[in-house]
């Protein structure tokens, strides 16, 4: 392989990630940092997400509150909290889940992970 064709790959590769990006920030109706705030309580499985955790790999909550599980990835995911003994059904591109089970927990730290990815782990604070 040729430095020529090795460039090539390159630049595929990002073009790849520059897709991937706007993919998810059409989807997230152009989120960026700044508005963290909105996706407060929400779980998110993201492009290329079965490789990495969760986008949002750390959710803080007040006790009593909800979670959603929104799902912006091609394949399917579930969020499984293995401690509690709780987990979401596989859910696919644009697929949601509410997590009701969580209002009823204590205050503190729960750790969760993607069964059919175990890469992708995030954890969640009742607070």
């Amino acid at each position: 392989m040729g430095a020529g064709d090795r460039r090539k790959g390159r630049l595929r590769s990002r073009g790849s990630a520059l897709l991937v990006g706007a993919a998810l920030v059409g989807v997230m109706g152009g989120f960026v940092p700044s508005q963290a705030a909105k996706l407060q309580g929400q779980i998110i499985a993201g492009p290329g997400n079965a490789t990495y955790p969760f986008l949002t790999a750390r959710v803080v909550i007040q006790k009593g509150s909800t979670v959603i599980f929104r799902n912006l990835d091609t394949v399917q995911h579930n969020v499984d909290f293995p401690k509690k003994g709780v987990s979401t059904p596989n859910i696919g591109l644009l697929g949601t889940f509410k997590i009701a089970q969580v209002s009823t927990w204590k205050k503190g730290k729960y750790n969760f992970v993607c069964d059919l990815h175990q890469l992708m782990t995030g954890q969640l604070i009742i607070v």
